[in-house]
């Protein structure tokens, strides 16, 4: 039962959509390019909202602060005091969470999609819409195109980096560079530009005090994030198939580039006015 939800609501949808681009496209690597392009246009009004939400807790920052000192031995009237700055301020902390549970069903059924190219032709892919069918069967082709730009998207990095076929090993080391990159560049764009002010640890009374220990954690997952985390995922992706360094790698600069888009609309429709738009109504 749960299945045939599954694949009437989400699966086939996605599967047939990811299929007609490869009608389009007549690559694989293409196709994901184009789907997650199609998703992320689908996504802007959302994208735009917590964008606009991320501002707003910014600007509540020093009264959270101020909150968090005042009842930091009344841990529930903090938080009934939080919830009336929120609601006050228009802000709802559970807003960030939206983009990725929408997302999690896509992207896992984007992989079984995915997976279908390894185990099927194109004449006995299931699954598929009859208009979808015939587009498919009208190009003629045996086994489906996994390749893109040189690179074998269904292989893994490592079986094609040989020191004896430098040439051959450059699209690999390349896909590996971008997905280091397009790891590290939005983490540091969205701290620095984005966000500058997020991780921005309180000031203290006496300014020649040592840093506490929420300050030097706070400064410390900051630097693991920016510069640890790309690494860690870099080095994660040599096991699994290219496809998935693909994914990762269009979808973090597409995603970049729509953050980047929200940002700059914002600030034209808005200007300086969603700090004070952010301020709790007086009463």
């Amino acid at each position: 039962m749960l299945g045939e939800i599954w694949n009437t609501i989400i699966f086939n949808p996605i599967h047939n959509l990811l299929l007609y681009f490869y009608v389009l496209t007549g690559s694989l690597g293409a196709s994901i390019v184009l789907i997650i392009l199609a998703v992320r246009l689908l996504m802007t009004p959302l994208v735009y909202k917590q964008f606009s939400d991320t501002r707003k807790l910014n600007s509540l920052r020093p009264k959270l602060q101020e909150l968090q000192e005042k009842f930091k031995k009344e841990p529930q009237k903090l938080a009934t005091a939080q919830q009336k700055l929120y609601k006050d301020a228009g802000y709802n902390p559970l807003g960030c969470f939206v983009n990725f549970v929408i997302q999690l069903p896509i992207i896992i059924a984007l992989y079984q999609s995915v997976l279908t190219f390894t185990k099927y032709t194109p004449e006995t892919m299931p699954g598929l819409y009859s208009f979808v069918q015939n587009a498919l069967n009208n190009l003629g082709q045996a086994t489906f195109n996994t390749n893109l730009l040189g690179i074998a998207i269904m292989d893994n990095p490592v079986a094609h980096l040989s020191l004896e076929n430098i040439v051959g090993s450059l699209p690999y080391i390349i896909l590996i560079a971008l997905v280091g990159l397009s790891n590290f560049l939005p983490t540091y764009i969205n701290m620095k530009i984005m966000n500058p002010n997020a991780m921005v640890p309180k000031k203290p009374a006496d300014p020649n005090a040592e840093p506490s220990f929420e300050e030097t954690f706070a400064q410390s997952m900051s630097t693991s994030t920016l510069y640890i985390m790309p690494i860690m995922v870099t080095f994660s992706m040599l096991s699994f198939p290219s496809i998935i360094s693909v994914y990762l790698i269009i979808q973090n600069f597409v995603g970049l580039i729509q953050q980047l888009g929200v940002k700059l609309f914002h600030e034209r429709l808005n200007g300086s006015s969603i700090d004070q738009k952010a301020q709790p109504k007086s009463k």
